[in-house]
Parts: structure tokens; sequence; C-alpha cells
């Protein structure tokens, strides 16, 4: 345990450090031309359409993800031949793939529900 915390706190924690501080560096101000006024880089003008596109993203790569562990569940399923243990397993991946899977979405209808009903607000 030591040992880890000896890894983490001499090789990652100076790598990470030094990965967000780099990537500081390419974070850059446009201004738009002549006015001096600074421009929006984004084509998200609330913060709750950030929310919708990042839950959004996060949907799309989750999607995926989902439908791997429940074929895998099922392959569990499958394999296991009545052996109760396996069976278990197999139970257990099933229903935390579902309940990933209503996380996901769940979030992704709170982010929508949110923006609509800011975007009432106006």
């Amino acid at each position: 345990m030591t040992k880890l915390i000896h890894t983490a706190k001499h090789i990652l924690l100076p790598k990470i450090t030094l990965f967000f501080i780099l990537s500081l560096g390419f974070v850059r101000f446009s201004l738009a031309q002549d006015s001096g006024k600074l421009e929006n880089p984004i084509k998200y003008k609330t913060i709750g359409e950030i929310m919708q596109a990042g839950t959004e993203l996060i949907a799309v790569i989750a999607i995926p993800v989902v439908g791997l562990f429940i074929a895998y569940s099922g392959f569990l399923f499958v394999t296991a031949r009545g052996n109760e243990v396996q069976l278990s397993k197999a139970r257990q991946t099933f229903l935390w793939s579902v309940v990933g899977a209503v996380v996901v979405f769940g979030a992704y209808a709170v982010a929508v529900a949110l923006n609509e009903f800011a975007q009432s607000l106006r």
C-alpha cells in the first residue's frame, strides 16, 4: 500500500501537474478584428447548451459501452451452464449495465430539461 502511495506521489502527481500546466498554454482567447472585444470561441451561447452537448457526447460514447456490457452479460449467461456462482456474476453484470444505461440517459434527460427550462425563463 505504501509503495502505491509512493508511486502516485512521486511519479504520477508530477506528470499530471505538468500536463495541466502545459495544457494551460493551449488555452487561447480570440479577439474580434479591430474591435478589441472578446469573441466567444465556442458555438454554444449558454451554460445549458454546454451541459446538454457534454451529456450528449457522454451518451454517444456510453451507448456502445452499455451495449458491449449487455452482450458480455449475455455471454456470461450462456457460459454459466447452470453454475450458480457464474449465473450470479452474469446477473450482476446485466443489472449494473442497465443501471449504468439508466444513469447516462437520466443525466442526458436532466440536462435537456434544465436547458429547456432555462430557455423558457428568458
